[in-house]
């Protein structure tokens, strides 16, 4: 009489999310993308850890393709973490997807005014300049490549003023915006102005003053020629305020 024998088969599911950090993902910063493992305490090591972005396998337990590009700290826990170092165009719009055993959980970072901005902060100059007639202050914007959209305002004299885009136009994901204020009334030549622009996060823009002042006012200047008795020209530069 023959006994009978069964193989035994166990397997181990997992609930398996991921989750980005920082949520606003911002051009040339770092991103970690977390894969939090459900049901367990701690990452098994013998356990396969395998991240890909789209078709693309970029780091298998921890080895990642391009080590200037991609790491993978494993803290203790439940957790392991891809980190991808300078965020480009190339990184975003991309379904990154992370694999823990036979379980595998994908997401995509996307471009949107809610999630991501490409500040310009460091390349933009307000440019401040006045009227010389009617002591009118002009502050003007220009941003090569921004995103999303700026919406700037100057404090001047405890006034928050906005700005009016005067032109933009569109490539990719991205804009090259004019904006513009100019103040209704004369101010004091030397009064404080103070540009800030809202993305999604609020940026200060430093300042190029282009004004000449006083300690009353604006200068103003007037070249004259004079023609001396002994034949000599002689030229007189006037500052007014």
């Amino acid at each position: 009489m023959h006994q009978a024998r069964y193989l035994v088969l166990s397997f181990n599911f997992f609930l398996v999310t991921l989750n980005f950090q920082p949520e606003i993902v911002r051009m040339h910063q770092n991103i970690n993308i977390t894969c939090t493992v459900h049901g367990i305490d701690n990452i098994n090591n013998k356990l396969t850890r395998q991240w890909s972005k789209g078709p693309d396998l970029i780091c298998y337990n921890g080895h990642p393709i391009d080590s200037s590009k991609y790491t993978e700290p494993l803290p203790s826990g439940n957790q392991f973490i891809l980190q991808i170092r300078n965020v480009t165009e190339s990184d975003v719009n991309c379904k990154y997807q992370c694999r823990y055993g036979f379980e595998a959980q994908a997401k995509s970072i996307q471009s949107s005014k809610y999630n991501f901005e490409y500040p310009s902060a460091n390349e933009v100059r307000a440019i401040v300049h006045t009227n010389g007639t009617d002591r009118r202050l002009t502050v003007n914007l220009h941003f090569k490549k921004v995103f999303p959209l700026p919406r700037c305002t100057a404090l001047i004299g405890g006034s928050s003023l906005s700005f009016n885009i005067t032109s933009y136009k569109s490539f990719g994901n991205y804009y090259e915006v004019f904006l513009r204020h100019q103040s209704l009334d004369s101010l004091q030549c030397n009064e404080k102005v103070i540009v800030k622009c809202k993305l999604i996060h609020e940026y200060t823009i430093p300042i190029e003053d282009l004004r000449v002042c006083s300690s009353k006012g604006l200068y103003t200047s007037m070249m004259l020629t004079i023609l001396t008795n002994n034949g000599s020209i002689v030229s007189i530069i006037i500052l007014a305020t």
